[in-house]
């Protein structure tokens, strides 16, 4: 294993990366502008490495408001909340029809939006 120290937004380090050989790019940083950046030079220096970039959105207003741009088409994009959600509407909704007795489930570190959700489907469904 390698390691290399130095500032990803810098397209010289980019290079140095070798990233054309890359199974996945995972961009994970809390700064989502900057997980953009990189991307984008990245693309500058391996166009071929579209498909295995994975971009983490820290601000699911701006995942949605830069849909439309060539690396949001291009790189496959996510955000914790808007999955964690999905798993408690597609899957855990489910799983607690199913089931009769009281269902145990600890969602840690999960967004407002997850919370609320699950809070709103206890009171609607009246889950004792």
């Amino acid at each position: 294993m390698t390691v290399m120290v130095g500032e990803i937004t810098h397209a010289f380090i980019i290079k140095r990366l070798r990233l054309d050989f890359a199974e996945k790019i995972l961009l994970l940083e809390k700064n989502t502008l900057l997980n953009y950046g990189v991307a984008s030079k990245i693309l500058f220096c391996f166009p071929d490495t579209a498909r295995k970039i994975i971009i983490h959105s820290v601000n699911l207003r701006f995942m949605r408001s830069v849909e439309d741009i060539r690396i949001a088409k291009m790189c496959s994009i996510f955000n914790l909340d808007h999955l964690a959600k999905s798993l408690v509407q597609n899957i855990l909704k489910e799983i607690f029809h199913r089931t009769s007795v009281k269902d145990v489930v600890v969602l840690g570190g999960l967004g407002v939006s997850v919370r609320q959700f699950c809070r709103n489907y206890r009171c609607m469904h009246s889950l004792n």
